[in-house]
């Protein structure tokens, strides 16, 4: 096929193929799971998305270190003066000791100003209020100047710093029961949105372009936009969404709970259970739409073999459910619609986390596979001679072990070296998924590009002068992708599947880090029957959607379906 022919062929191809019976649903399946992956943080989690609250708790922390840390602080900056006084460009220990002073005192520094930090943003507003703060930061600041211009002759005044500190602690002391002290202002805040890591800002971002640039059919050029748009969103909302400076309350559901934290208004996900919450009273509960897991006040099952076994001694220690803020109630349906494991996690919160984890490898090991299998497998296909022979009988010595075989050994032998090199388990199994399954690809590539290179075109573009690499990447290696496009589904699917048996079976993604393969293992290790169902059916119907979308592929892609 030429590469005018090829131009015009794939959108016929394309076409065929979304006309295919079945492929919308497999698609629609696809994006469902995907989505559950990519926006598990935004549905999933112990933080609200926006909270208007007084962090007492905080302001009341930060209040009472500021004084013993301007204490170490005021040690420090004499410390730092001193070494900078024994300074002496020819002796490496009086700089090391100087660098050293200058590093704790930077440390120091930045510890009261994230005290002060957080009491000027919940102290009153007034100006009688804000004007010891004010005065406090400038007088820090300028002690701090004066040791890095090397103006040490006088450090008596900086000891009052400490008494300043004792003084702001009695005239900020927060309002009490009856009425007296300063009224602290409320604070908006986005926990959950501050929490995020730019890439996963970025990765929902880029998948909602997708989704969006997919369904309104846009033409291939406007995905460059839509990334470029994608990154600028990413961006903007990881700078925007940054926690503010000072100490905060991470867990908010608890510091409700115990009044550190004096709610006004939250807006919590529709799962308000972290990826780890662990909740002991609940372990092992099945999901809560079952009468089976009723439990009453005190945490004892109301019916079913869990109230038998526990009425005749042989459940362990009852302990009383906690109902936090903004969660379900105890016997509510939805509050574990599929059971906890047995440290108490909700089920349904790790498996839309866990996703993230096994279709990333799918992915990550697809993209891989195709890169090294298709650059591989063409080279050799074109060249020939020495470098096919010896792609060749490699390619036949790692095909006669079986992959999977080989995936668990290097997995097994390789996680804890690459947990001392602090590597990811995932990007250990991903790199071997890609050491071993490449093979496949590189000989269908092989294949396809031993028939291009005699075609007329190549023929052409050779008598014409031009030079074999613009000849390889130009005409050749465009016209044998499509073997590798066809298999790339099923490339997927094995890597899916490579990751959860391996995780299953213990060397891959561990504990506390949810994949479906892990929740599986986890499933078989804890005897808990529901942990099974969810992950093993989305890794089923993931499965069984790219096979369907790769038969399809395989059909549209056939020459004689155009004819």
């Amino acid at each position: 096929m030429e590469r005018a022919e090829l131009v015009t062929a794939v959108p016929g191809a394309w076409k065929r193929w979304r006309a295919r019976p079945g492929v919308a649903l497999a698609l629609a399946v696809l994006a469902l799971v995907i989505s559950s992956a990519v926006f598990a943080p935004f549905l999933a989690s112990a933080r609200p998305y926006t909270l208007l609250a007084v962090d007492r708790g905080a302001y009341e922390t930060s209040l009472a270190e500021l004084e013993p840390l301007l204490r170490g602080w005021n040690q420090r900056l004499i410390e730092a003066a001193a070494a900078r006084q024994a300074l002496r460009d020819d002796d490496p220990e009086s700089v090391h000791a100087a660098w050293e002073a200058q590093a704790a005192l930077a440390r120091e520094v930045r510890a009261v100003e994230l005290r002060l930090s957080t009491v000027r943003r919940h102290a009153s507003a007034e100006r009688e209020a804000q004007v010891p703060l004010d005065a406090l930061e400038l007088r820090l600041r300028g002690w701090t100047g004066k040791v890095h211009a090397g103006e040490l002759d006088d450090l008596g005044p900086a000891a009052d710093l400490p008494s300043a500190a004792a003084a702001l602690r009695e005239t900020h002391r927060p309002r009490d029961g009856s009425g007296d002290g300063m009224r602290l202002r409320l604070q908006r805040t986005f926990p959950l949105f501050s929490d995020l890591e730019f890439w996963e800002w970025l990765a929902a971002f880029v998948w909602l372009a997708a989704l969006v640039l997919f369904v309104r059919r846009a033409p291939v050029r406007r995905w460059l936009g839509g990334g470029v748009l994608a990154v600028l969103l990413a961006t903007l909302c990881a700078t925007a969404f940054r926690a503010p400076s000072g100490l905060a309350t991470r867990e908010v559901k608890l510091g409700v709970a115990s009044g550190a934290i004096e709610l006004s208004s939250a807006w919590f996900p529709p799962i308000p259970f972290g990826r780890d919450e662990t909740r002991l009273s609940e372990a092992a509960r099945p999901p809560t739409w079952l009468d089976s897991a009723e439990l009453d006040e005190s945490g004892r099952y109301v019916r079913g073999p869990r109230s038998e076994r526990a009425a005749a001694g042989l459940e362990p220690a009852i302990l009383p459910v906690a109902v936090l803020p903004s969660e379900p109630a105890l016997n509510s349906p939805v509050r574990h619609v599929l059971g906890t494991d047995a440290l108490g996690r909700d089920v349904l919160a790790r498996v839309l986390w866990g996703g993230r984890a096994s279709l990333a490898v799918g992915a990550l090991a697809m993209l891989g596979t195709l890169l090294l299998g298709v650059f591989l497998g063409a080279l050799a296909g074109y060249l020939r001679g020495p470098l096919d022979a010896a792609c060749s009988a490699f390619v036949a010595v790692l095909q006669s072990f079986p992959p999977f075989f080989l995936v668990v050994t290097a997995a097994a032998i390789g996680a804890e070296r690459a947990a001392q090199a602090r590597l990811s388990p995932l990007v250990w199994v991903t790199l071997v998924i890609v050491a071993v399954g490449w093979t496949g690809i590189a000989r269908l590539v092989r294949a396809e590009a031993l028939r291009v290179r005699e075609l007329d075109y190549v023929l052409a573009a050779r008598a014409l002068g031009y030079s074999e690499p613009r000849i390889f990447l130009r005409h050749v290696l465009p016209n044998v992708l499509t073997p590798a496009l066809v298999a790339a589904a099923f490339v997927a699917i094995s890597a899916m599947l490579a990751e959860s048996s391996v995780s299953f079976l213990g060397f891959g993604v561990r504990m506390p880090d949810p994949s479906w393969g892990a929740l599986l293992q986890e499933a078989r290790a804890s005897s808990l029957g529901w942990l099974v169902a969810c992950p093993g059916a989305l890794i089923l119907l993931t499965c069984l959607a790219l096979s369907w979308l790769g038969d399809a592929a395989r059909d549209a892609l056939d020459p004689r379906e155009g004819a």
